[in-house]
């Protein structure tokens, strides 16, 4: 067994480790019909649709850092950093059409730390290497609909709150900025 293949079956046993713990606590009642919103639960998690609170979240977890340790090359970790950012972006705009305003910053919080994984990534590649334009501006697009959300919802915070806020805004400016780097290179 390949070390890759190793570190994937511990992921996934752990995965199924922690999906057993979590329907177990859960206080979804499996024996119950499923509603319209509950049809499918495993074609749901790995499209994306699972948000935080459902006891499938651990296991897609799980599964994306399975993804990420597998990655054979730095564009590839870095590509699935950027497809990361994009699903927790999306997961937050729902959760804030659902007014769960503290459960949809986290999740923009984690989302930025994969954009920012992916800018670290990029500027590993230095100054001499062609950089995939592609990527530059998937990130630059990226960061500016996080920017437009942290805007949008800083005003729904208490003064106290907001610091939070501040520095996810600071660090998503910090990101831009090295983005907007990448882009003038080109």
């Amino acid at each position: 067994m390949t070390k890759h293949a190793l570190i994937s079956a511990s992921f996934l046993l752990f995965g199924f480790v922690i999906l057993f713990f979590s329907l177990r606590s859960s206080s979804v009642d499996l024996l119950q019909e499923p509603t319209a919103h509950d049809q499918q639960p495993l074609a749901k998690l790995f499209s994306g649709d699972v948000l935080p609170g459902n006891p499938l979240y651990a296991l897609r977890m799980v599964s994306d850092r399975a993804r990420l340790m597998t990655a054979r090359s730095s564009q590839q970790k870095k590509r699935t950093y950027l497809e990361y950012s994009k699903a927790r972006f999306h997961t937050a705009q729902t959760l804030l059409e659902r007014n769960e305003l503290m459960l949809a910053s986290s999740t923009l919080a984690k989302g930025l730390i994969y954009v920012g994984k992916a800018v670290g990534i990029e500027e590993g590649i230095g100054n001499d290497a062609p950089h995939n334009t592609d990527d530059i501006h998937a990130m630059d697009s990226i960061l500016r609909g996080y920017h437009v959300t942290l805007l949008r919802i800083k005003p729904l915070y208490r003064d106290a709150d907001r610091v939070f806020l501040d520095q996810l805004l600071s660090y998503e400016e910090s990101l831009q900025n090295s983005v907007q780097s990448f882009i003038s290179r080109e």
